[in-house]
Parts: C-alpha cells; structure tokens; sequence
C-alpha cells in the first residue's frame, strides 16, 4: 500500500456537537460503514491533534490489508490504534465518544460524512491547542519527551506488539 492509497489529504476530521445521542449516531454510522468507509466518534478529550487519527487511520489500514486486523471493521480498527490497545471495550472506554455535546468526528468519505453530517448541531474543523494535546496524551498515558505526535504513533505501533 503506497501513500497515495492512502489519501490522508482528503480526510474528514471534525469537531462535532449532536442533538441525538451517541449510541443513536452509532447506529446511523454504522449503515455507512464498509470494508472501505471509516467513520467513527472519537471522545473529544482523548484525541490529540489530527496526526492521531491520520496515523490511525494508516495503521487500521495497513493491518486490515496486510490481515492482521483485530476486528472485522475499518472504524473499530482505527478505535483500536487511537486508544492504543487490542481489546474493544477498553478502546471504547479510552477514546470512544462519550458525549454528543462535543466529539470528534472521523471519515475517509465524503458521501458518508455528508449523510451524517445532517445529525450535527455544530460541525468545524478540528485544531488541537498544545495544551489540548498534552492534556489527551496524559490520559491516554503517554509521556512524550518532545514531540506529541511522534510520541502517539511510536505509542500505537507498540501497543499493537504488546500480548
């Protein structure tokens, strides 16, 4: 898999507030999900900065074409390498969303954003301040000694060697 094939330029990274509840916009997600189509919810509060969710993305990926996936979804694979851990229900826990008054929105496609896009109070882009980053690596127990985000994808890859 080259990085063209990967087309992190055109991802779709959010900000997001809903009227509906989570578990509501779940099953909504879901009708839009593939073997293709990432969209996830992230916890506002447990994502760092846009590198977190693009290495994710790349790394949920690179396993499912390479068959080393956890899960049989492309969303629950990213779930996986943005909280850093093989088990489902500790991912969820760890950055899954929890609130529909403010959650981080991620797609890989445009139609399936637009269609989930309707369900949204406010929708803008997602810009992380330093303090916002150190604050989410903090609860995700990472310690980066200079770079967020080098520290994140050195801290997914070694998650996914971990038993």
């Amino acid at each position: 898999m080259d990085a063209e094939d990967i087309g992190a330029e055109n991802l779709i990274i959010r900000s997001c507030s809903s009227a509906l509840g989570i578990s509501q916009l779940v099953r909504i997600l879901s009708k839009h999900q593939s073997k293709r189509v990432a969209i996830q919810l992230f916890d506002y509060g447990s994502i760092a900065n846009r590198t977190h969710l693009v290495g994710a993305y790349i790394n949920a990926r690179l396993a499912v074409s390479g068959c080393r996936n956890m899960s049989k979804s492309l969303s629950m694979e990213m779930l996986l390498f943005a909280a850093m851990t093989k088990q489902i229900t500790e991912a969820i826990e760890r950055v899954g969303a929890k609130s529909p008054k403010r959650f981080v929105l991620f797609s890989n496609d445009v139609s399936a954003y637009r269609e989930i896009k309707k369900y949204m109070k406010s929708d803008t882009e997602f810009k992380a301040t330093r303090k916002h980053e150190i604050s989410a690596v903090s609860r995700l127990g990472v310690k980066p000694n200079g770079s967020v985000s080098e520290a994140l994808l050195q801290a997914m890859a070694v998650a996914r060697l971990r038993d």
